[in-house]
């Protein structure tokens, strides 16, 4: 047990400095597959428990082919939460703002990552907003996982359309994310705010406001009557249960992204 303890401090303090060839080489003893699968605390990092894949995934020019070599001692580690946020290696390395190729790769291993709400219930497309991904990210985790755009997380209901505007991730991302989702531009945060009140720029304010129009004028629309249209643009909230899968619940026209109970 020390040996291993040992063993992941003098691979965690490769990764940190970036020493991607020593990390590399020390996964290749005998205790390697062990230690992979052990988990430790880096408290200048994160605020609970994590994996070896957790802190790889935390840094921005992240060695793809180390993270391969991970992966292969232990394949399942790209499904493990970390302890404090409960987020997963996808969450940690858009918020790190890794390369796209290692977005890529983890989304290709674990495509259901993508529908993974962490502790605060966001999903992977809330941080590629927030932190101003590419369009090529952007793309790709809403190919993965289209109803991730009706996720709200359980801060202030924000969904990832609510944050793109409100960060300022561009019109073609914007534009994207409506095109996929267009009802999501009538979604409201806890504080009853839709996408374009959150909004600071008059060019998005626009887009939101074309949408916005597009949408209320569809017949099936105006028929709802506003009591209804208000749970479903704005449903009640419950706990997350981060166990359980997730489930598209459909109403007359609009898809609530929900888990199932």
């Amino acid at each position: 047990m020390l040996r291993a303890k040992s063993k992941i401090s003098e691979i965690s303090n490769a990764i940190e400095n970036e020493n991607w060839d020593t990390a590399s080489f020390m996964l290749k003893t005998p205790e390697a597959t062990l230690v992979t699968d052990s988990w430790f605390q880096k408290k200048n990092a994160f605020t609970g428990n994590i994996l070896l894949i957790h802190l790889a995934c935390s840094m921005e020019r992240i060695d793809k082919g180390f993270l391969q070599q991970l992966l292969r001692k232990n394949p399942d580690s790209i499904q493990k939460k970390e302890t404090g946020y409960g987020r997963l290696p996808l969450h940690v390395a858009i918020r790190a703002k890794a390369p796209d190729d290692i977005i890529l790769y983890l989304l290709n291993e674990f495509p259901k990552g993508a529908s993974v709400q962490d502790a605060m219930g966001r999903v992977a497309m809330h941080y590629a907003c927030s932190n101003k991904s590419s369009q090529f990210v952007i793309d790709s985790l809403i190919q993965a996982c289209p109803s991730s755009l009706y996720a709200n997380d359980s801060a202030g209901g924000w969904t990832p359309l609510h944050v793109a505007v409100n960060i300022g991730s561009g019109e073609m991302i914007i534009r994207t994310i409506i095109k996929a989702a267009p009802d999501t531009v009538l979604l409201k945060t806890a504080k009853g705010n839709t996408p374009k009140q959150c909004c600071r720029d008059s060019t998005i304010m626009n887009i939101l406001e074309a949408a916005e129009i597009k949408f209320d004028s569809k017949p099936e629309f105006r028929n709802i009557s506003s009591a209804e249209m208000q749970e479903q643009l704005h449903p009640s909230r419950q706990s997350t249960d981060l166990s359980k899968p997730i489930t598209i619940v459909k109403t007359k026209r609009i898809e609530s992204f929900r888990h199932v109970s």
